[in-house]
């Protein structure tokens, strides 16, 4: 089940969605590794925050 499904569509998901994308993307980017596995790891724990809840 996709979390749009178990979520009314949320524009404060969605822009929380976006930011965490974008510092990924800028940090591997900018080729700071430590920052991108941070970012991602951020990023995993808000979905999964989402998705069990």
């Amino acid at each position: 089940m996709f979390q749009a499904d178990r979520h009314a569509f949320r524009l404060d998901i969605l822009e929380a969605t976006q930011a965490e994308h974008e510092a990924i993307a800028a940090a591997l980017h900018r080729g700071d590794g430590d920052a991108a596995a941070e970012a991602m790891r951020c990023h995993i724990r808000n979905s999964l925050d989402l998705t069990l809840t």
